[in-house]
């Protein structure tokens, strides 16, 4: 009997180099197997028509969620059926976000607020929060945190359980009504509660409680008040879960979707 030629087609042909072949390569780099026709099949018995290589990273999953493969890539053309298993590896990768990780309590500090009432941080429990640190006065960073804080304010479905936080590290010139000004210049939202302590209440809790950098600053021509660029995200139970820094636009996306995965936690 004549055996018919085998056939390979181009766009899946593999090149010998030094006597030894190099797979075409596909999406994001993954090792192509043999030609149709000539599945290989690994020790489960599963077509090799695509290895997917273990452990893809998280951020290649978190690229490949936004942009599922197509039917043809540079070099190599991929049947319906590896199309198929591809997409289902990749929307099991995408529903298995982790979860954010638990890192500090936020203390029970009484502070005082814009409208001149004690209020506790416990009273924020229930929520997911956001809290930054900023003071009235600030010419630096603190008109850019505050433009921030105002767009998330917006963005997020008001029938949330969402609230905004921002306490200043400036007792002495923030008072209850200096902050009630500013928040009445800047459209706050009945969301944003704006905060201040006495003495070196709010410097404390910045440094100890959510951990960041706050003081008087000493260098020349710098802010008078030190204090950090910084989102804090808080969940419900008054666990602090992540920070963000302001100045970073893809930060301060991802903390959007970081409230909105909080939300749907509980």
């Amino acid at each position: 009997m004549i055996k018919a030629p085998r056939f390979r087609a181009p766009e899946a042909r593999q090149r010998v180099a030094g006597g030894k072949r190099s797979a075409a390569t596909g999406i994001g780099g993954q090792r192509l197997s043999a030609p149709a026709g000539r599945q290989n099949k690994d020790e489960s018995g599963t077509p090799a028509g695509v290895r997917i290589q273990e452990g893809l990273s998280v951020r290649w999953l978190r690229f490949a969620c936004h942009r599922l493969p197509s039917q043809r890539t540079s070099g190599a053309r991929i049947g319906p059926f590896t199309s198929l298993f591809l997409i289902a590896i990749l929307i099991a990768g995408c529903a298995r976000q982790e979860p954010l990780p638990k890192l500090f309590p936020v203390p029970d500090t009484p502070l005082v607020d814009q409208d001149g009432r004690d209020v506790r941080l416990s009273q924020f429990n229930g929520y997911v929060t956001v809290y930054t640190f900023i003071f009235t006065n600030c010419a630096g960073i603190c008109p850019l945190m505050t433009q921030k804080m105002r767009a998330l304010v917006r963005d997020v479905d008001p029938e949330q359980p969402v609230r905004f936080v921002s306490i200043s590290v400036d007792p002495v010139r923030d008072t209850p009504e200096a902050l009630r000004a500013y928040a009445e210049r800047i459209g706050r939202d009945p969301r944003w509660t704006f905060l201040r302590g006495e003495g070196d209440t709010v410097i404390d809790l910045s440094q100890k409680g959510f951990k960041l950098a706050a003081g008087m600053e000493v260098e020349s021509g710098a802010e008078p008040i030190l204090h950090s660029p910084r989102f804090v995200l808080v969940d419900r139970t008054g666990m602090i879960r992540g920070y963000y820094d302001s100045t970073i636009s893809e930060e301060v996306e991802k903390l959007e979707g970081d409230i909105a995965m909080l939300v749907r936690e509980g």
